[in-house]
């Protein structure tokens, strides 16, 4: 059966940010992320309060979970952890930059935005025009060479560390 389409298409590797880039994140091919999903099977792990759970990429859960969305699974380079990006990214422009001045640009790249940061109006959440978390994955050097971008991060989530 193998890994979805949707993680099939996402990069191998991908940055944790184009600034600080000694930790990377690696396609996990043996899991798939079911966004949106009802009660989870057998899962690997659950994120976001079990609003996302993380399969085995041959379990058939995926199949049976009505309106699920798919997407790639990565682990943290080094330490192994597991993190599910959300198709979203946090763009940040020079100092001085308006990013809510930057929305052609962005659109350009293929980007829309979806929320400028009002503690940091030079920042902001961007998703993929298709909507489409791969393409947001696929997209970020783009965003990275856009002119006045100082640094690009994909939003990722991973299960909530538990204290004892």
């Amino acid at each position: 059966m193998g890994p979805p389409r949707s993680a099939r298409s996402a990069p191998r590797t991908l940055p944790a940010s184009s600034e600080r880039g000694r930790c990377t994140y690696e396609l996990a091919e043996d899991l798939v992320a079911i966004h949106h999903g009802g009660a989870p099977g057998p899962t690997a792990a659950t994120v976001e309060g079990g609003a996302i759970s993380v399969e085995p990429a041959e379990s058939r859960a995926a199949e049976s979970v009505e309106d699920a969305v798919l997407g790639p699974v990565y682990r943290r380079v080094p330490g192994g952890g597991v993190v599910v990006p959300t198709g979203r990214a946090l763009v940040r422009f020079s100092e001085g930059v308006v990013a809510d001045h930057q929305r052609d640009e962005l659109a350009r790249a293929g980007y829309l935005v979806e929320e400028i940061l009002r503690y940091a109006p030079h920042a902001a959440w961007v998703r993929a025009s298709s909507g489409e978390i791969a393409d947001a994955l696929r997209g970020l050097s783009r965003l990275q060479g856009l002119a006045r971008v100082q640094n690009v991060e994909p939003q990722v989530i991973s299960e909530a560390a538990r204290r004892r």
